[in-house]
């Protein structure tokens, strides 16, 4: 009688991240500083209370909607991030209540709005324009240190240049402020429009903090480095565009937002033009 050996299988072992160190909580430890400056320099708690709805209601929407998907639990530091932008973001003199639905529509749109689990827009941008929109809700951009003075935009660009060092999002920073700022000299040469303005708190704040942490948002933007450099010129291409033409503030807003959706079609395209095993990733 012969007998067999079995092989023994051999044991994979499932690596534990440890959440502290990930880019994500990179950037939850920087909002959270912005937010602790911010609220410490205006002397209100009405920052740490909006901040702290925002967060929350983005937390809960979340849980809730991965517990109907079945998607397996985890820390939910998106969340988290799509909160704090929100809330640093929306003036903290609204209420309550716009702060939760704000985020009730950026976590929605992550939620609803997707391809293969890749969301159309970034939450966060999403919730805020709909937000604005719907109830003409005020932003004030106060988490980017807008309110304090000038020197303090050092600590949003240090910071900021950590966290694209983290993600790896150097060439699509460097190619939307590139772009952004290169449009704004030629447009000041020709003396067109009122330009200066956009040199100025809370433009130059906001065009620093959306570039270092909305722009770069890894699930809504492209991972190679030619895509990450079209999609940097592309939103401060049609930010600028906007705002030359219909002015407003939510310019950057809208800037970003298109160039998701021009990078989701993209994706969408080619997902569809290549066979399942070969797929790949714009």
């Amino acid at each position: 009688m012969i007998q067999t050996e079995r092989q023994a299988k051999p044991k994979t072992t499932v690596k534990k991240v440890n959440v502290w160190k990930t880019p994500k909580m990179t950037v939850i430890l920087f909002l959270v500083l912005l937010m602790g400056i911010a609220a410490a320099y205006s002397g209100t708690y009405r920052g740490l209370l909006s901040t702290t709805v925002s967060v929350a209601a983005a937390v809960i929407v979340d849980l809730a909607a991965g517990r109907i998907q079945r998607i397996k639990s985890r820390f939910p530091d998106g969340a988290i991030i799509t909160g704090l932008i929100v809330a640093l973001v929306l003036s903290y003199s609204e209420p309550w209540y716009i702060e939760a639905i704000t985020s009730v529509f950026a976590i929605a749109s992550k939620h609803l709005l997707r391809v293969s689990r890749k969301p159309f827009f970034n939450p966060a941008a999403f919730g805020l324009l709909l937000t604005i929109l719907i109830f003409g809700s005020g932003e004030d951009w106060w988490g980017s240190l807008a309110d304090m003075p000038l020197w303090c935009l050092a600590i949003v660009g240090i910071g900021g240049y950590w966290i694209a060092r983290k993600t790896n999002k150097f060439p699509q920073v460097f190619s939307f402020l590139g772009t952004y700022f290169a449009i704004l000299l030629v447009l000041g040469l020709l003396h067109t429009g009122q330009i200066i303005e956009l040199y100025q708190a809370p433009f130059v704040n906001a065009i620093l903090f959306l570039s270092f942490i909305m722009v770069t948002d890894p699930p809504t933007s492209p991972p190679k480095v030619s895509g990450q450099i079209w999609f940097g010129m592309l939103a401060a291409l049609f930010s600028i565009a906007w705002n030359f033409y219909y002015g407003g503030t939510s310019f950057l807003l809208v800037g970003l937002l298109c160039t998701n959706l021009l990078h989701i079609l993209l994706y969408a395209a080619d997902r569809n033009k290549k066979p399942s095993s070969s797929r790949i990733t714009v």
